[in-house]
């Protein structure tokens, strides 16, 4: 259990980072820019949350699905202007992919209990 949250922290980490390059792309004033940033920022803060509390994911989840919002709003800004939008957009999925699994654990331990 542990271990996939550590992999999900460090899947976070390489989002950010691929995020930040797009932004960097944009004037540091513009809003896709922003948006961008938030949305990474965001996936940081829901990859530390889900490591914090491995035993309520919920928490996670909450700031993950933020994260995800914020990336699609800056995707949906930028994706006439971009040609690296493709990489955003498979960062989203893979992204997506996470929060869908980490919603299946939530439900799980829902059971459980």
């Amino acid at each position: 259990m542990v271990q996939s949250i550590q992999y999900v922290k460090i899947q976070f980490d390489h989002h950010k980072s691929i995020f930040k390059y797009i932004a960097t792309s944009f004037k540091s004033t513009s809003r896709p820019y922003k948006t961008l940033l938030r949305g990474a920022k965001a996936l940081k803060n829901a990859a530390k949350v889900l490591h914090r509390h491995t035993n309520t994911p919920h928490k996670g989840l909450k700031v993950l699905h933020k994260g995800l919002k914020a990336i699609h709003r800056g995707l949906k800004a930028t994706h006439c202007r971009i040609k690296r939008c493709l990489m955003a957009r498979e960062c989203y999925t893979e992204a997506q992919k996470h929060y869908i699994e980490a919603q299946k654990r939530h439900i799980v331990r829902q059971k459980c209990v």
